[in-house]
């Protein structure tokens, strides 16, 4: 097809790229040409302090995403894997946008970036910090061979390629350097494979570095123990170690692999749980959590009383009790640098080291 074609000459600067639509995201691979197996995911669960839809996104290439929904914006910092600014005014923030709900935005290259209103857009410039002269213009006047219609979605694909899709399950590819529509409209659901038959509600482009970015987590305790969002009290060690608030209470080893609830009161009955979840045990002295991984320790207590440290970024360990608080201290308050050594109160028994994948992992 057309899009595999313009793929062949150029080299990608990035391998991954997030559809949303409606309540769920699909991640989709750019060298398989298809969506990664098991997505898509709900958005509220995977992209933290996001609502349960967005409308367009676009990667600002300095550490941070902006989701437009309505007449606001989010903006994800991707190290911290949470949305740390917003919900705040789009016109405010972004100068000379017109204070109009943003169907789209899309990166266009040398610090500008395009706003979709309506059937009209607006040019950007992050260095003037301004809109340019001119806009809001008709896009059908600014996007040679575009509709006079609005655009639902937008990505750059870093090889002079725009890819726009609209209301009526279509998408094109528009050619920047010949500034024009350079394909014929085509279903999104016949070549980008494994997306739905179904409007998309936003796209945007993941760098190999934007993705590492979130694979180590930060330490961040203001993100856990947020009691008004009920996230310190919904959420308990197995939930922290994993790096994965859930909505739906206590995760248990096992739960999500298995479908239900498994007996635990071994090392072994929880090693059980965390392989059928998806982790993988490693070495606890030379783990090999390479790739977007990070490295826990399981450790146990009396009967079915367990516990979970994660290495965090820095290299020290952190952890979460319940319904309590994150903290990178132990039982005696003396910061963890390395679980096996620290007082772990009533968690004696060392049970082993694992490696997380958020993208492999099947916890509930």
């Amino acid at each position: 097809m057309h899009r595999r074609q313009i793929r062949s000459c150029s080299v990608v600067a990035f391998p991954k790229l997030y559809f949303f639509a409606g309540s769920r995201y699909w991640r989709y691979d750019v060298s398989a040409d298809a969506v990664d197996p098991g997505w898509p995911k709900e958005i509220d669960v995977e992209w933290r302090r996001m609502p349960d839809r967005v409308g367009d996104t676009v990667n600002f290439g300095n550490g941070k995403a902006y989701f437009f929904l309505g007449r606001e914006y989010r903006r994800f910092d991707l190290a911290l894997d949470r949305v740390d600014v917003g919900p705040l005014g789009t016109a405010k923030f972004w100068p000379g946008v017109p204070d109009l709900e943003i169907d789209a935005a899309v990166r266009v290259g040398n610090g500008d970036f395009c706003f979709f209103h309506g059937k009209t857009c607006s040019r950007f410039s992050a260095k003037e910090n301004h809109t340019l002269d001119g806009y809001p213009r008709r896009i059908a006047d600014d996007w040679p061979g575009m509709p006079d219609a609005p655009v639902d979605a937008a990505v750059n694909y870093d090889n002079g390629s725009i890819y726009f899709f609209v209301a009526d399950r279509r998408y094109t590819r528009f050619d920047l350097a010949a500034n024009r529509v350079a394909q014929p409209f085509e279903s999104i659901a016949a070549n980008w494979h494994g997306l739905p038959d179904g409007r998309v509600d936003g796209v945007v482009e993941w760098s190999d570095a934007d993705l590492r970015a979130a694979c180590a987590p930060i330490y961040d305790p203001s993100f856990w123990n947020d009691s008004g969002r009920g996230i310190r009290v919904d959420n308990n060690c197995y939930n922290y170690a994993c790096n994965r608030v859930l909505p739906t209470g206590f995760a248990n080893p096992g739960r999500g692999g298995f479908g239900h609830a498994i007996l635990i009161e071994t090392c072994a009955q929880l090693d059980a749980g965390l392989r059928v979840d998806g982790l993988v045990r490693t070495d606890p002295d030379h783990p090999d959590c390479s790739g977007c991984r990070h490295q826990i320790m399981m450790v146990k207590g009396y009967r079915e009383d367990y516990h979970f440290y994660r290495r965090d970024r820095d290299g020290m360990w952190s952890h979460k009790v319940g319904h309590d608080p994150a903290t990178n201290l132990d039982h005696s308050g003396r910061t963890i640098t390395d679980p096996r050594t620290a007082n772990r109160a009533q968690y004696t028994e060392f049970c082993g080291s694992y490696c997380v994948d958020r993208s492999a992992l099947r916890i509930a």
